[in-house]
């Protein structure tokens, strides 16, 4: 199994013709009354079942989607979309009253290799890149300033090596992608662990992985209270 994810981490799974709308416009997990206090942001760290089975279980995160983008082709597949340049990534959809984007910014890190520029793990490629990508400019400099706190925590042995990039369309994986981590348990478990990826996780942070410490990754009490947030521009 980890040979063929080597040559990528899906290579095993049957092929389901043609990306697929999202959980959340197919109304799987969100209500339509809800939708309009939640932003959305794209972000990739390697493999996205696993990028998406970690941000299920970040506080705030309502929705998690695997895709792809950032490259130059339209509608990629999974045969195709490394080839057009695109890049793993995970569209989540979050509550701003719980978690800012410098918080998924630093769940990212926490969930992911942000040291390796060339791939992620058992995936090697610049499909498989760590990679943020922002609204504007206020997103790019809370990325930026996450980063440059873990750096300085000095947590890890090299820079951290996370993609910043402005925001481009986001191309829903094929369903047999979605929710992976619960449709073939087996399967995606044993991936997870023979790449190595918890025991980095478990080597760097522990316990913390499973927390947001920095100030800026919860809400201030105005946030929460209405205080116009950049954040917003991004909603659904």
């Amino acid at each position: 199994m980890l040979a063929t994810c080597s040559a990528g981490c899906h290579r095993g799974s049957a092929v389901v013709d043609g990306p697929v709308e999202s959980k959340r416009a197919r109304g799987d997990s969100l209500s339509s009354e809800a939708a309009p206090a939640y932003a959305t942001a794209m972000l990739g760290g390697g493999c996205f079942w696993c990028v998406e089975s970690d941000f299920e279980k970040c506080p705030g995160v309502e929705d998690v989607v695997s895709g792809y983008s950032g490259g130059a082709s339209k509608a990629p597949t999974y045969e195709t979309y490394a080839a057009g340049g695109h890049v793993e990534v995970v569209e989540v959809t979050y509550d701003p009253t719980v978690v800012t984007f410098a918080g998924l910014v630093e769940w990212l890190i926490k969930h992911s290799d942000p040291t390796d520029p060339s791939g992620s793990f058992a995936d090697r490629g610049s499909q498989y890149r760590p990679v943020v990508f922002y609204d504007n400019e206020q997103q790019q400099q809370a990325a930026q300033e996450v980063i440059a706190k873990i750096d300085q925590m000095g947590i890890y042995e090299k820079s951290i090596a996370i993609d910043l990039e402005p925001r481009e369309k986001f191309w829903p994986a094929e369903d047999y992608h979605q929710d992976y981590h619960r449709k073939s348990l087996v399967k995606y478990d044993y991936y997870r662990y023979q790449s190595g990826r918890d025991a980095f996780i478990t080597e760097h942070w522990g316990d913390r992985a499973g927390k947001l410490e920095l100030p800026e990754s919860k809400p201030s009490s105005s946030d929460v209270m209405g205080t116009p947030d950049a954040e917003q521009s991004s909603t659904p």
